[in-house]
């Protein structure tokens, strides 16, 4: 049944409505059969990352990866420079959480600490990702 606002009775206050619990977009579910897995692979990625090791760097993100340069070519020349300046990285990561995402995808949100030579940031990272061929890879990837 339908809930309909109530005429008051005579001499009566006016009534409120009945009014139907407004539903609230559920949160993302956690997928604790994937969160000890993609924990390991944010744990490796920042490894290879922290060694500047390019190739197994790379090797974390889907084939046409792109970030936020113009094409998979310019992230990748963006990258090695990156990783190619002197002195080391330090990074740390924090608190990994790990949740399903639209179109198929997990994030794993957690906090980062980064610093080089140069520059140093912390903030939450966010890793999308996405099953390659049996793989897990980073398809997107965001820092605030």
């Amino acid at each position: 049944t339908a809930n309909l606002p109530v005429a008051p009775s005579a001499g009566a206050a006016a009534a409120t409505p009945d009014l139907a619990p407004v539903a609230t977009p559920a949160a993302p579910a956690k997928v604790p059969a994937l969160a000890d897995t993609l924990a390991s692979r944010v744990a490796a990625w920042a490894d290879a990352w922290r060694s500047k090791d390019f190739a197994r760097y790379a090797g974390f993100y889907a084939p046409g990866f792109t970030g936020s340069q113009p094409s998979a070519r310019a992230w990748e020349a963006q990258r090695r420079r990156m990783l190619a300046k002197k002195g080391p990285i330090g990074l740390k990561i924090d608190s990994i959480d790990t949740r399903e995402a639209a179109g198929g995808l997990v994030d794993t949100s957690f906090r980062q600490t980064y610093s080089s030579s140069n520059f140093s940031d912390s903030g939450t990272k966010v890793l999308s990702w996405r099953q390659v061929d049996g793989q897990w890879l980073v398809v997107r990837e965001s820092h605030r």
